[in-house]
């Protein structure tokens, strides 16, 4: 290829590696630069080598549609859909309309798109080209990226292509980059002399020199002198950028078309679909057929390819659209809209681009599309449609409430951008206190889970206030959110208490789930006496109740220390949400999960969770979910003795969450606090562990460690206030835990400690947490060893040796089997279980694997594809020592 031979090569050599392993690349160049003569010879030659291609090109149009380009990548292996596991199956076929309506998450959509991509590569390779990225639909692109970045193991090699100067949908997943520049002047030279050798010194210059090495504008430019003399091919105005002038050039050639060929490519730049099929039915409507299309492909502007027409390049398409006049491109947009009857969403886009001005009816169509747009998992393209809707709306009520929709429908799709827009453009249009605390609830939303500065309480309480004096729902529901942030937050005291002022004036019982959780988030401590009873009283039909319920109960139960209950929330409400697909509320729950866990002890368990969390989030771009499950797995590390894991996570947690949140910030300066003591470093640990006044309820867990960290810095002077305050909250909560800590914490500084480390562990319902039994035992036998009381110091130490090396915490093990060596016990270090060498993930895989879950029924579970799951058991066998899935449960 004249120009491409280096790039060429670069794409063929990835060609040739596809069986080892698959790669996503990204190719930029400006308008005209040969992207899509370069991909064509890509496509060749992996169709020559056995290659299966599959094809979408981004359309610029007014009219695109959700998913557009899912459809067309799709299309024609959507029959291999019956391959893949059941909620991912329905994810797709509800997505293609060939299923029920599931309204799938958008990552358990992706993971569907990547399973059933993997399912066609099994039977030769795949090669995925995607043309013009920089125009497609939202939805397709996060798919793009999703897909790209989980290519290594796969016979899969992805190709897109954007154009530089447009925005770039690629940049955020990191795909190998290939950069098209203009032609040197000798290969421009080379390439006018091969179209046209007779050309005239004068005109070959005159070329040379307007197209600027692009070589799009080379070809055209000598195809226009040599069909049109010099004149006309380049009289083009210099002041515009290049992309202009080429589609200019290209809209002459189309203005020379017979009309009725014109009329014909206008429809089918109108049309965000290339079926002939569908241009035949509108051109009927115009009283037009497809044989009138024959000068035009004559003319090589477009050509028929297995029933779809294409233009030949991207301008020609925006050439044709944008210089038909106004009533042309109304017309045309009505004929697709009556051509499209049987596909509502398109047939409401054309209607709407067709119409001039403001009409209620053609609005409704759209709000309508929305909610088939959102049936169908897509999110994102009922934003566009409710917005469309809003410009349409003529009553400035109707259209602030379709802003509205389309703001919480842009929350729930992730675009950040767009929330603050669209909330702003409702704001300015009504004067409804109802209408702002619905903004305010969706816009403080998604500040909290993409971690954005937040509005302040105070503010959002007035807005609350207002609200709930007109719809008492909507006021309630923003002050509930508000008084979960003041705990997240950790706001002062006197602005909980204007808070809790406010909720309390509503007037609803407290016994009502929504008072349960805004008092309680308020102040713990003064509610716990009335939570208790309530969950109590729910814990036998915890299962029964509705995700959000069991959300908002369990993070009750985890403020007043209720974490049986908590941990069993969470499981219910993490099962509830991927039973039902919801991937962010999964997330959430599984983050939850697993500090529940790592509460109980169960290392292993938390760090599973917090892994899984942590991967969900971060594709969902949750960063404050993402930040959490950092700051939970790096306690976990801590715990295990692996500290530069912790020191890394630790850090990940500092760039997700740059917004402090009190409760986060606490989670990270335990997990360093951990980390130091675990390293002997202790001033630093206390010095962490101080830091976690910011978050009382976190702060209270952590009694035993501050205390700890103290005695062994010799720095007790700040201990007795804090343990003063701490017991004062463990009489509020009556929690085994929070008792059994503060017991302990009293005993390391007590001059007769026994008496507090036995009242430490006399409450049966300390076993719920053996590590911090094993902990209390550990620092009791010490004590005893001292006190030269070596029987009794052997049977504390070699018990929470045990607790130790069971849970895996292997600092803390060594340290109790290094007291009853100085007892002149000698205790071997207990030989680890081989499920050790397993990654968080593989452990998933494998416990689930040894339940009977299927392939394809722990790919549901765990938002991976099937193909995944196989690849992770692959390795586990070997690792394991064992030949089947059978011997997993014997493990």
């Amino acid at each position: 290829m004249l120009g491409r031979d280096a790039e060429l090569a670069v794409l063929r050599s990835v060609l040739d590696e596809v069986d080892r392993h698959g790669a996503a690349i990204a190719l930029h160049g400006e308008v005209g630069i040969g992207k899509t003569t370069l991909v064509e010879e890509v496509r060749r030659t992996a169709a020559a080598a056995g290659f299966r291609v599959l094809t979408c090109s981004g359309v610029q149009s007014e009219t695109r549609v959700g998913l557009a380009g899912l459809h067309q990548l799709l299309h024609v292996v959507v029959d291999r859909v019956d391959a893949l596991p059941e909620q991912q199956r329905a994810a797709l076929r509800s997505a293609f309309g060939i299923g029920a309506d599931a309204t799938p998450d958008r990552l358990l959509l992706s993971v569907a798109v990547l399973g059933l991509l993997e399912e066609v590569a099994q039977d030769r390779p795949l090669l995925l080209v995607l043309e013009d990225v920089q125009w497609m639909d939202e939805p397709t692109v996060h798919m793009i990226g999703f897909v790209a970045r989980r290519l290594a193991e796969t016979r899969i090699v992805l190709l897109a292509t954007c154009r530089t100067g447009e925005r770039d949908p690629l940049e955020p997943f990191g795909m190998r980059q290939i950069a098209l520049s203009r032609l040197p002047e000798d290969v421009a030279g080379e390439l006018v002399d091969g179209l046209n050798p007779a050309l005239s010194r004068e005109a070959r210059t005159r070329v040379l020199a307007e197209a600027e090495g692009n070589p799009l504008a080379l070809v055209e430019l000598t195809r226009g002198i040599e069909h049109r003399g010099l004149t006309d091919a380049t009289v083009l105005p210099d002041r515009l950028p290049l992309g202009a002038r080429l589609e200019h050039l290209f809209a002459g050639q189309v203005g020379a078309l017979p009309p009725a060929a014109g009329e014909l490519l206008l429809l089918a730049a109108a049309n965000t679909e290339s079926s002939l099929a569908e241009l035949a039915l509108a051109g009927a409507r115009l009283g037009l057929g497809l044989e009138q299309l024959g000068p035009a492909e004559d003319a090589g502007l477009v050509r028929s390819v297995d029933r779809r027409l294409e233009f030949r390049h991207p301008l020609i398409r925006s050439a044709v659209y944008g210089a038909a006049p106004v009533a042309r491109r109304v017309a045309a947009h009505r004929a697709l809209a009556e051509a499209l009857a049987d596909d509502p969403v398109r047939a409401a886009w054309h209607r709407a681009a067709a119409t001039v001005g403001r009409d209620e009816t053609v609005a409704a169509d759209l709000e309508t599309a929305a909610g088939r747009d959102r049936a169908r998992g897509g999110v994102g393209p009922a934003v566009r449609s409710l917005e469309r809707a809003a410009d349409l709306s003529p009553d400035p009520a109707q259209r602030a409430r379709r802003l509205s929709l389309a703001a919480a429908a842009a929350r729930q799709a992730g675009l950040t951008s767009a929330v603050d827009r669209l909330v702003d453009a409702a704001a300015r249009l009504v004067d409804d206190p109802a209408v702002h605390a619905e903004l305010a609830l969706t816009r403080d939303t998604m500040a909290l889970h993409a971690n954005l500065p937040l509005r302040g309480v105070l503010e959002a309480v007035a807005i609350g206030r207002a609200a709930a004096g007109i719809d008492l729902d909507a006021g309630a529901t923003l002050l509930i959110m508000t008084s979960i942030r003041c705990e997240t937050e950790g706001v002062p005291a006197a602005t909980r208490a204007h808070v809790e002022r406010a909720v309390l004036a509503l007037g609803l019982p407290v016994t009502d789930l929504r008072m349960v959780m805004a008092l309680t988030a308020l102040d713990p401590a003064a509610y716990a006496d009335r939570v208790l009873p309530v969950l109590r009283a729910t814990t036998a039909h915890l299962g029964a109740l509705p995700p959000p319920a069991a959300m908002g109960l369990s993070n009750v139960a985890e403020l007043v220390h209720e974490w049986e209950f908590a941990e069993l929330g969470w499981a219910s409400a993490a099962d509830a949400s991927q039973r039902a697909g919801a991937v962010a509320d999964h997330a959430m729950s599984l983050c939850r999960l697993a500090l529940t866990r790592l509460v109980s002890g169960r290392l292993a368990e938390a760090l599973a969770d917090a892994d899984q969390a942590g991967r969900l989030a971060r594709d969902l771009d949750l960063p404050t979910v993402a930040g959490h499950t950092a700051a939970i797995g790096a306690r976990v590390h801590a715990w295990r003795g692996e500290f530069a894991r912790a020191a890394s996570l630790l850090e990940q947690c500092r760039s997700l969450v740059a917004v402090p949140l009190a409760e986060i910030t606490a989670a990270r300066h335990w997990a360093a606090g951990l980390t130091a003591l675990g390293e002997g470093r202790h001033r630093d640990g206390l010095r962490e562990l101080e830091a976690l006044a910011v978050h009382p309820e976190t702060a209270l867990l952590a009694v035993g460690d501050l205390v700890e960290a103290a005695c062994r810095a010799k720095d007790t002077t700040r201990v007795a206030p804090l343990l003063d305050e701490a017991e004062a909250r463990a009489r509020a909560f009556d929690s085994p835990l929070v008792w059994m800590l503060v017991h302990r914490a009293h005993g390391l500084v007590a001059e007769q400690p026994e008496q507090h480390f036995k009242r430490a562990l006399a409450d049966p319902g300390t076993a719920a947490h053996p590590l911090e039994v094993a902990r209390t035992r550990l620092v009791l036998g010490e004590w005893l060893r001292r006190q030269r009381r070596i029987g009794e110091a052997r049977e504390e130490l070699a018990a929470a040796a045990r607790a130790f090396d069971v849970a895996g915490a292997r600092p803390w093990a060594e340290r109790a089997r290094t007291e009853l060596r100085a007892t002149g016990l000698a205790v071997p270090r207990r030989a680890e279980s081989p499920l050790a060498q397993l990654t968080s993930q593989e452990l998933q895989i494998a416990r689930l694997a040894a339940k009977g879950f299927t392939n394809k029924e722990i790919a549901d579970q765990l938002f991976l594809s099937h193909r995944t799951v196989s690849s992770h058991l692959y390795r586990i066998f070997p690792k394991l020592g064992i030949n089947s899935r059978a011997e997993l449960r014997f493990l």
